[in-house]
């Protein structure tokens, strides 16, 4: 990072708005300038910024990077993270890509308690559409989904969801999701020469491919610096996630996106 761009984003990071902010803090944890990325747990640990530039700050720093994912699952434990991000960490760590990291945070956050019910069973449920609309933009569901003109345009849409599929199918994509992977969605673990792996859905050209992760960040990478890739057999959308959600609030989720359809 050039110093007067370094310069930039530390000003940005501390005096910005809260969507600057927010996006300065990305920006710092994609540059790898240690220096910079050491403004953010500075940011984290002060309670005058807001809930929202320091949820940025969290996903920006442990987002990616399985190391510091343990370091929070860690954080998390020993109650070292401030109450309110709880939330934020939940997100991070439930969409690991180490799978120990997830089974373990399925365990921390989970809120059903017990063995969760059967679809069968959450089909007798009725759920209300504003509540699931609210749960749909709070809980993980929109770092990966759009509906609605709210979320990440990641996995499949789901705007006109309700057209699709019914209650009964959209239980089963939501508790089973590897069970039907949409075409065009199916995921990818590519390896580089550096040994990093990285996880996403791919598109190819002659000499370059891209990455398009979680949370829809893109990574271009030039086809000598992978030394193999290969098709995941399980969902990018990993098993679990309705465990940061009561019975009730699925119930409330399915009947909102049921309720999306196509408009007349």
């Amino acid at each position: 990072v050039s110093l007067g761009k370094g310069a930039l984003l530390s000003e940005t990071l501390e005096t910005g708005d809260e969507v600057a902010a927010g996006q300065a803090a990305k920006a710092i944890a994609h540059s790898g300038d240690t220096t910079l990325i050491a403004a953010l747990p500075k940011v984290l640990a002060n309670p005058e910024r807001s809930l929202r530039v320091r949820s940025s700050a969290l996903s920006a720093l442990y987002g990616k990077d399985i190391g510091r994912q343990a370091q929070l699952l860690k954080m998390v434990k020993s109650n070292e993270l401030a109450e309110d991000l709880r939330q934020t960490a939940s997100e991070i760590l439930m969409l690991s890509r180490n799978p120990e990291i997830r089974e373990e945070a399925k365990t921390i956050f989970s809120v059903a308690g017990g063995d969760y019910p059967s679809i069968a069973e959450l089909l007798t449920r009725k759920g209300d559409p504003s509540r699931g609309k609210e749960l749909f933009s709070s809980k993980t569901c929109m770092i990966c989904h759009e509906a609605g003109g709210t979320g990440i345009n990641f996995g499949p849409g789901l705007s006109q969801i309700g057209d699709k599929l019914d209650a009964k199918a959209l239980y089963e994509a939501i508790l089973q999701p590897s069970e039907k992977i949409s075409m065009g969605f199916e995921g990818w673990e590519v390896t580089l020469k550096n040994k990093t792996k990285l996880v996403g859905i791919i598109e190819e050209t002659e000499e370059n491919l891209t990455l398009t992760m979680i949370g829809g960040a893109k990574q271009t990478i030039e086809k000598d610096e992978i030394t193999s890739k290969s098709k995941m057999k399980q969902s990018l959308m990993y098993p679990g996630l309705h465990q940061l959600m009561t019975p009730e609030e699925l119930a409330d989720l399915v009947a909102y996106l049921s309720s999306l359809r196509k408009s007349g």
